[in-house]
């Protein structure tokens, strides 16, 4: 498969601005800042930007899915590969995160008192965290939050909704399209409306018909694209509609815009490497920023006494982030290989999501 690149620069600067928003969010969780001194960095009048990031990941997710999955399919092969590349570092993290917690609270069974099988078998299945959106409490230590275990409902559900595209493009958009303004338009459920499934669900298609129409898009796309971007990140007047659409016309957009940067990522060799090289520890980073936050911002809270105290926790934060990131990933993808080497023989690069 042909690598898109403009993936892996929309990968860099999603999880970036996730980031930092679980960066500056810690700060009003731990007492420092009211929100209003806080939310100018990540609001602007129509979108929140850190729930942009995450909807463009799955849009991506999507995309890259129908991409890898262009021609015939080995779906146990499919499976395997992702699952292995989803879940071996999940496990690795969890497992790590428990001896420290273990560590902390000088006893194994302080962790597990109480605990049925069942709950620890949503951990394996990585879907606990997801599930307590549903008031399903499972044995989650907050790795991979909702954003995961949702992934890998609609990673189960793919071959469905590719099949189903591939049969009729018109009529399947169409019958998302409706699903998704009767969600969105009758939404009465406590979970937040950007966590629903089912709004992920069409984002995740949105991405999916993105990915099957990557290479046709004309050039003139991005004149309109782009204003509406520049108009919702900078733009001071509320529209007046649901956030929802708010937020996926922004990410669609945002989508469109960035993949014309993919001729200039193609000649910018030595740029490319390292936006190649920060997508590809993207997922590693993703499981283990909430721990490295939620452990030094509460530990920081006494020294925080100005915004360049705050700077340098945010330093000191990533760079924590950088090596448990690089630690991580270089471990699991010595065992990945291994794993794949007996699993999948035959089988080419085991893809991030």
């Amino acid at each position: 498969m042909k690598r898109i690149r403009y993936f892996d620069l929309l990968r860099v600067i999603c999880f970036s601005i996730v980031v930092f928003y679980h960066m500056m969010i810690q700060l009003y969780f731990n007492g420092m800042f009211a929100m209003d001194a806080i939310e100018p960095f990540f609001v602007t009048a129509n979108i929140n930007t850190g729930v942009v990031a995450v909807t463009l990941f799955f849009m991506l997710s999507g995309a890259s899915l129908v991409i890898s999955t262009k021609d015939s399919v080995d779906w146990k092969q499919f499976y395997i590969k992702r699952f292995i590349r989803l879940l071996f570092p999940f496990y690795f993290v969890n497992i790590c995160w428990f001896i420290v917690r273990a560590i902390r609270a000088k006893s194994i069974f302080a962790l597990i008192e109480g605990i049925a099988p069942w709950k620890i078998l949503l951990g394996v299945l990585g879907i606990d965290e997801w599930l307590t959106l549903y008031g399903v409490s499972g044995f989650s230590q907050g790795i991979g939050e909702w954003f995961l275990g949702c992934l890998i409902i609609l990673y189960v559900l793919f071959p469905i909704f590719r099949k189903l595209m591939l049969k009729n493009k018109i009529l399947f958009s169409a019958i998302v399209i409706s699903v998704y303004v009767a969600v969105i338009y009758n939404y009465s459920s406590s979970i937040p409306v950007y966590q629903n499934i089912l709004v992920k669900g069409c984002e995740f298609i949105f991405g999916m018909y993105l990915g099957a129409y990557q290479g046709s898009l004309n050039k003139k796309a991005v004149v309109v694209s782009l204003p509406v971007v520049v108009f919702y990140l900078t733009g001071k007047t509320p529209l007046g509609i649901n956030s929802a659409v708010n937020i996926t016309v922004c990410a669609l957009a945002f989508f469109i815009t960035v993949s014309f940067t993919e001729n200039i990522l193609q000649k910018s060799t030595y740029f490319y490497k390292w936006i190649a090289f920060l997508s590809g520890c993207s997922y590693e980073l993703f499981l283990i920023h909430h721990l490295v936050i939620y452990t030094l911002t509460p530990i920081a809270k006494q020294y925080m006494h100005n915004k360049t105290h705050v700077l340098v926790l945010f330093i000191i934060e990533l760079a924590v982030m950088g090596i448990l990131t690089l630690a991580v990933k270089n471990i699991c993808d010595y065992f990945i290989k291994r794993i794949k080497g007996r699993a999948l023989p035959s089988a080419g690069n085991i893809e991030g999501i």
